[in-house]
């Protein structure tokens, strides 16, 4: 099959066919192919075994995608200990899902349960993407805490929320 598409032929197989299609205009039948300019892409057509294929599906919704932001993980790189335990001063990675710290009076927090108003700022960020952050563990004088993730980021680094997004992880990790 690769060899008859590569040969410029198109590729019937049952349920659908392959047609290669080499774009833009020649200006001569001696002009010698550039795939800037005569870029070469594949077409797919569905054929009618395919079609009534498609109309004895169903589908059955398992409920909506997750869509909101999130912390999925928080793991101590040093000591290698996820979602539970923490050393001062180590490297941290959080994962999740719309976490990047974006704009200003942003910031990754560790927030003790007994009392939130001591929330520690993490000063020191090594890396600041969509679905991963990390840094270095700050000190504080609680042992149980929550992560929070304070951000504009919406998804998309041209369209800023407009209002602060607090993002909470869903578990507690102790300082030890």
């Amino acid at each position: 099959m690769t060899y008859q598409l590569a040969d410029g032929f198109s590729v019937n197989l049952g349920f659908f066919s392959v047609h290669p299609n080499i774009g833009g205009t020649f200006k001569t039948a001696t002009e010698l192919h550039n795939h800037k300019e005569h870029p070469i892409n594949f077409r797919f057509q569905a054929l009618a075994k395919l079609r009534d294929l498609a109309k004895d599906i169903d589908v059955e919704l398992d409920g909506i995608a997750e869509t909101s932001a999130y912390i999925d993980e928080f793991i101590d790189m040093e000591n290698q200990l996820i979602n539970s335990q923490y050393a001062p001063e180590t490297m941290f990675a959080i994962h999740g899902h719309r976490i990047k710290l974006t704009g200003m009076n942003t910031g990754v927090y560790f927030v003790p349960v007994d009392a939130p108003q001591d929330a520690v700022e993490v000063e020191r960020i090594a890396e600041n993407t969509p679905t991963r952050v990390s840094g270095i563990i700050p000190s504080s004088l609680h042992t149980l805490h929550r992560i929070e993730v304070r951000t504009y980021y919406s998804g998309s680094d041209k369209a800023p929320l407009k209002t602060l997004r607090v993002i909470t992880s869903p578990f507690i990790v102790e300082e030890i």
